[in-house]
């Protein structure tokens, strides 16, 4: 072993180029921070930029460039002022996860490679109780909602969502979510909605973008 790391020390003398000075990385002594402001330019001054976008300051929830420590979901109201995920009546002709690619395309427009869709079957369903017109004009008692996964990946901040279909719309975190969308759904949903990361993002002092 001592042969080996003294041959391997030799080749490194021999063949080895040095980084320019430049692309060394340059360290602050603990003694010269203790003094103050550490050296632009070193390692000791880096610091991460804030995760806080000028979006959450303002509380515009209408971009995707908001809670960057967290998923967020798009939520849309109907005419009729209920507040929902992107839903479309099922045709059995062409089956749910194509009825719902049609739909998501309506809704956000842009390229269909931009979504990324997670798995081939829902993900969770919600059952709810017909009102007395749907009961006699379906012959049933009431119906199921089928949830499936779309994640966005076209990075884009601003996308166009349709409002003639819905008067309104709204990126929200998990936690944000009961806010807008009724408890039977929250119920439901929130259990297995991915919490991976702590939606509180403290003041660090960062500019926001």
């Amino acid at each position: 072993k001592l042969e080996y790391l003294l041959a391997r020390e030799e080749l490194d003398q021999k063949f080895l180029y040095p980084y320019p000075p430049e692309l060394e990385p340059k360290f602050e002594s603990t003694e010269n921070q203790s003094k103050g402001k550490p050296k632009e330019g070193t390692l000791a001054a880096f610091r991460p930029a804030s995760r806080l976008t000028i979006a959450d300051r303002q509380g515009n929830v209408k971009t995707t460039n908001r809670k960057l420590a967290t998923r967020i979901y798009l939520v849309v109201q109907g005419s009729d002022g209920v507040w929902s995920f992107p839903t479309v009546e099922l045709n059995a002709t062409i089956g749910l996860r194509k009825c719902l690619e049609v739909e998501v395309q309506k809704t956000i427009g842009g390229d269909k490679n931009d979504m990324f869709w997670v798995g081939n079957g829902p993900f969770a369903y919600h059952k709810f109780e017909f009102s007395d017109a749907q009961k006699k004009a379906y012959n049933a008692f009431g119906g199921k909602v089928f949830y499936f996964s779309c994640q966005y990946v076209g990075g884009g901040n601003t996308l166009n969502i349709d409002l003639t279909k819905y008067s309104d719309f709204a990126w929200l975190s998990r936690a944000e979510l009961p806010s807008r969308l009724s408890s039977d759904v929250c119920e439901t949903l929130i259990p297995i909605l991915p919490n991976w990361h702590q939606e509180t993002v403290e003041e660090d002092g960062g500019v926001p973008y």
